[in-house]
């Protein structure tokens, strides 16, 4: 019965000194956010899409966002829309995501972008916002200079 004692103890120290961790060192393979990868104020690059392939022609000049994914669409320096933004999925650096006005009988985001639903990615210096519909617009923003 001793032995089985010591053995049960040698078993616990021996867990207790394992689970130390030596390595302070930053991870490599760092999940980047969304909220990290798409803050900033955005200008307009090009539009695409819809069924003449096109793009549209934009509503607003930039595209700000900010703390906790609120967003300010801006035309000629004025704010015409506020809301803030939903992640509903992710696969690795894309994200689907909603846009959600603050005034929900205005919507001015349907205006604006033609849909709530939207994918998102950040490509080098370009936000890339990709229509959820095939025959949707696509919108690509830049840094604002």
């Amino acid at each position: 019965m001793k032995s089985l004692m010591h053995v049960i103890l040698f078993l616990v120290l021996a867990g207790v000194y394992s689970c130390s961790n030596d390595d302070t060192s930053a991870p490599t393979n760092q999940v980047r956010s969304l909220s990290t990868d798409i803050l900033g104020i955005w200008q307009i690059e090009r539009t695409t899409g819809g069924v003449h392939g096109g793009g549209y022609e934009p509503k607003f000049d930039f595209l700000k966002i900010y703390d906790e994914l609120k967003f300010e669409f801006i035309r000629d320096n004025s704010i015409i829309a506020t809301g803030f933004i939903i992640e509903d999925d992710r696969m690795e650096n894309v994200y689907f995501v909603r846009f959600v006005d603050d005034d929900p009988m205005h919507n001015s985001f349907i205006n604006i972008l033609f849909q709530s639903q939207h994918f998102i990615e950040r490509d080098g210096d370009v936000l890339e916002i990709v229509s959820y519909s095939i025959d949707g617009f696509d919108t690509f923003l830049i840094p604002k200079k």
